[in-house]
């Protein structure tokens, strides 16, 4: 059984890529649930799968199930109906014995016809590595008003993540927590930790140096900063919930 503090590390992730029924059989369905060396956009900073961090990840619990809920499971590594294959550019999946349910029945049927088509997966960290990189490196890489609202003075914060330790699910589901309308409510509390728990010293040195200057009015910060502010103003305010 797992620990409250297990649980409580439990992080998601959706990537935007193909999930699909199989051409060849009628109870199958199939996808990609990560993504290697593809930066994700976490509002404030960068975050990156290496490759082979799923080299020995456990999924010994893995479930395939449909929005992450539990109650519709679709596949399950321990019976063999999950398969769980690793290559150069990530994680795929194939449920491929669903279940005679109508939940099983009703997924099958919205992907198949297109309306869900997005993967997620749920995981605990191994081993992490935040990195402090040059934004010009990324530029041509990730999306300009990406790096304009994560740059501070030229710099981006990246947190590579170097192994998992446990994947509980990898699942179809009907939004992508990355794409601009979702990324910031649906990965707040993702964030929230990381910064607790992980983030750099020179990143709790800024906020610090914000705090200190907290008396300043929004006329007499440079422009530069003004972003800067305003995301460390956000990270504030969830500190705080």
């Amino acid at each position: 059984m797992n620990s409250p503090q297990q649980q409580h590390n439990i992080e998601r992730r959706v990537f935007s890529g193909e999930v699909r029924a199989s051409d060849d059989a009628d109870n199958v369905i199939q996808g990609t649930g990560a993504v290697f060396g593809v930066y994700a956009d976490m509002g404030w900073h960068l975050e990156v799968n290496e490759a082979g961090a799923g080299d020995g990840a456990d999924f010994s619990e893995c479930a395939c199930l449909f929005n992450h809920n539990a109650d519709i499971v679709l596949g399950r590594t321990h019976n063999g109906t999950l398969q769980i294959t690793m290559d150069e550019n990530g994680m795929h999946y194939k449920a491929n014995k669903l279940p005679d349910t109508q939940a099983a029945k009703d997924a099958l049927t919205l992907v198949k016809g297109g309306y869900v088509h997005q993967s997620s997966y749920a995981f605990t960290i191994a081993a992490e590595v935040w990195k402090l990189v040059d934004r010009a490196e990324l530029e041509g890489v990730v999306e300009k008003r990406t790096l304009d609202r994560v740059t501070y003075q030229g710099k981006v914060d990246i947190r590579s993540i170097q192994k998992w330790g446990k994947v509980y699910d990898t699942s179809p589901v009907t939004y992508p927590a990355f794409k601009e309308t979702t990324a910031y409510s649906d990965n707040a509390e993702i964030a929230k930790r990381s910064f607790q728990a992980a983030m750099p010293e020179r990143a709790r040195n800024r906020f610090e140096e914000t705090e200190e200057r907290s008396e300043e009015t929004p006329q007499s910060i440079p422009d530069w900063k003004t972003e800067h502010y305003r995301k460390l103003t956000r990270l504030r305010e969830m500190q705080a919930q």
